[in-house]
């Protein structure tokens, strides 16, 4: 180690900062956002946290870029919440809204959309009603859990199938022991370890993006949160990695 980890520019990964993407696989980028907000504001503040140790209106326009090139996708959504409603208090763009409107917009093949690790109070009975009803197909936490990670793995394999599929991750998916630093969180979830077994079971799929939103490091204890969020991702990285490394036939194997 040339310098101490706390010195420097605060990138993902320690990487250098660049400028021309030409051949770049992957690139992160952190975006402060705290519009559209129901209950704890502070995502802004996430994504230097997490660099250190990304809100969902934003996961609206990365669908829709991502879209515009492979267009109508699959959908796997990490969440307590299925973020289906039409408005908040008349507003029609908001962290609970983005779902609905990306399938208003075209932007999900719903036959290939699953959420998982949904629970927690409602505002009606509508909320999980009207998400089955837009073709979403559900997971709440309790049945994930009472199944069992590798079967619940397995369902979301052949409900996605083959094609490009976008995976949100909404840290408010881990119980909040484990992730407290969020802005909306759900008692009864699953382990930050649940969380790294399903998403290391999703080795195959045709990932073409992801995000990872709601860290709100100033409700954080210890930046567990952060901590999590940021391994999260670099199990992203490695489930694009291996996908490719799996098509060219490339030896190797998955960690376990």
């Amino acid at each position: 180690m040339k310098a101490p980890r706390f010195t420097g520019i605060g990138s993902f990964m320690r990487l250098p900062q660049v400028s021309d993407l030409a051949g770049v696989d992957a690139a992160i980028i952190g975006i402060p956002f705290d519009t559209g907000v129901s209950y704890r504001v502070g995502g802004r503040f996430g994504p230097a946290a997490i660099r250190e140790a990304s809100r969902l209106l934003r996961t609206l326009g990365e669908l829709r870029a991502v879209a515009a090139r492979y267009g109508p996708i699959g959908l796997i959504d990490f969440d307590s919440h299925t973020d289906t409603w039409d408005s908040y208090w008349d507003e029609r763009y908001t962290h609970g809204t983005w779902c609905r409107r990306a399938i208003e917009e075209g932007l999900i093949d719903t036959r290939r959309a699953v959420q998982l690790g949904i629970r927690g109070s409602l505002y009606g009975s509508e909320d999980r009603g009207g998400a089955r009803a837009l073709g979403l197909h559900l997971i709440p936490t309790e049945e994930l859990l009472d199944r069992g990670i590798e079967r619940v793995a397995a369902e979301v394999h052949r409900r996605i199938g083959a094609g490009p599929v976008f995976l949100t991750f909404d840290i408010d998916f881990v119980d909040p022991g484990f992730a407290p630093g969020t802005g909306t969180p759900e008692v009864g979830g699953p382990s930050s370890r649940d969380a790294l077994r399903l998403v290391r079971g999703l080795r195959g799929i045709d990932f073409v993006g992801f995000d990872l939103v709601e860290v709100q490091p100033q409700y954080d204890s210890g930046e567990v949160t952060s901590l999590l969020a940021g391994t999260l991702l670099h199990e992203f990285l490695a489930l694009m990695a291996l996908r490719r490394r799996d098509r060219q036939g490339m030896p190797g194997r998955a960690p376990a």
